[in-house]
């Protein structure tokens, strides 16, 4: 059972929230949400256009097979920089510059896609801005540790959660209004939403670490166990959580047919926001991989319940549950990102990201091959 971690001492730790910071952190991870959510619902038109159908079925088990393989890395090489330059900012731009400016040569190349000549670098294109938001999403997730104590830390990504959770829960409304925009402009919008978040995650950027020196092998070999840990736990993860979204509201809806599934995943995810902050509250008093197990064990029991036939429910009833599972991922979501910072010493913290949120996008794509196969 994973104990709570004396962590390694951090240069001049932070002794409060610093809320200016955390909301610019919320901002950038709103934005790449908002462009990851562009980004999904072009896709797979742009890849049956282009003539890659079977592979716009498949992409999405292919982005989390490539998070899992390339997102432990990036997160290794953001600690390098921060330990060389004492901020992880320089990945952060770069990678913001390199997507940023990839929405913008989709937004010109998309209109051109009839030309054959361009088939290919279409895909490459698409690929390479998987790679650069991939590249960015652990080191900045692993910002949130220089901006509150460890024990504060669910309380500060309680904000983040809010946030994440009211952009998500719009996204039948951002679907909508897709449908009547080219993916040009929907791109473009993208690229201006990532390099205003990028802007303002700069202005309140906290102050440069002064220089640390350490023996990284060393570390390695002290945390391993752990790090090995947020693979397993970033893996249950993400098969519990994808797997409640994408089959809870399908089987609720013969119980509420006046909601589709797409708004009682919205709901779901509305409710997940509106408990942030009661649970980031709670939370520290338990610690974060308690409070994880929690949430876990929570939407296990909420989707075996679901597997049992949900059709016969009252509307009561499934409401009550659809209640219940948006405040378990709430827990979930809560404290995901303080247990992948708070049990590593801060030069390992952008490794630990990657690994968990790596091991997510892993759990997501078993979920997604299980259910194909499953049909």
């Amino acid at each position: 059972m994973m104990v709570r971690l004396r962590p390694w001492p951090d240069p001049n730790p932070a002794t409060a929230v610093l809320w200016g910071q955390v909301w610019g952190l919320a901002t950038m991870l709103a934005a790449i949400l908002f462009s990851f959510m562009i980004y999904g619902f072009y896709q797979p038109t742009i890849l049956n256009a282009l003539g890659f159908g079977g592979l716009a079925s498949q992409w999405a088990i292919f982005q989390g097979i490539l998070g899992f393989a390339i997102e432990p890395a990036f997160g290794g090489f953001s600690d390098r920089i921060l330990v060389r330059t004492g901020s992880r900012l320089p990945q952060i731009t770069v990678g913001v510059t390199i997507a940023g400016a990839l929405f913008v040569l989709l937004s010109f190349a998309i209109p051109l896609q009839g030309y054959s000549v361009l088939r290919w670098p279409l895909l490459v294109m698409m690929t390479l801005w998987l790679i650069a938001m991939i590249a960015i999403r652990g080191p900045v997730v692993a910002l949130l540790r220089q901006m509150a104590p460890v024990e504060q830390l669910p309380n500060a990504n309680a904000i983040i959660i809010l946030v994440l959770g009211l952009v998500a829960a719009l996204g039948p409304l951002l679907e909508t209004l897709l449908n009547t925009r080219s993916a040009s402009v929907a791109f473009m919008l993208g690229a201006i939403a990532l390099m205003l978040a990028a802007t303002r995650l700069a202005q309140t950027a906290v102050p440069p670490l002064p220089a640390m020196t350490f023996d990284r092998g060393h570390l390695l070999r002290q945390y391993g166990g752990r790090l090995g840990w947020m693979v397993v736990v970033g893996i249950e993860t993400g098969c519990l959580l994808n797997l409640a979204l994408s089959t809870l509201p399908g089987l609720l809806n013969p119980s509420l047919p006046q909601l589709s599934p797409g708004s009682l995943t919205a709901i779901s995810l509305l409710i997940t926001a509106l408990t942030a902050n009661p649970w980031g509250w709670l939370t520290p008093r338990w610690g974060s991989a308690k409070a994880l197990q929690l949430g876990l064990g929570a939407v296990a029991v909420l989707c075996f319940l679901s597997s049992l036939g949900l059709a016969s429910l009252s509307a009561v009833a499934a409401i009550g549950l659809l209640i219940a599972t948006g405040a378990a991922m709430g827990l979930v979501f809560i404290n995901m990102v303080p247990f992948a910072l708070s049990y590593v010493p801060l030069p390992l913290t952008g490794l630990s990201a990657g690994l968990f949120f790596g091991g997510n996008g892993l759990g997501a794509a078993l979920v997604l091959i299980w259910q194909q196969l499953g049909h």
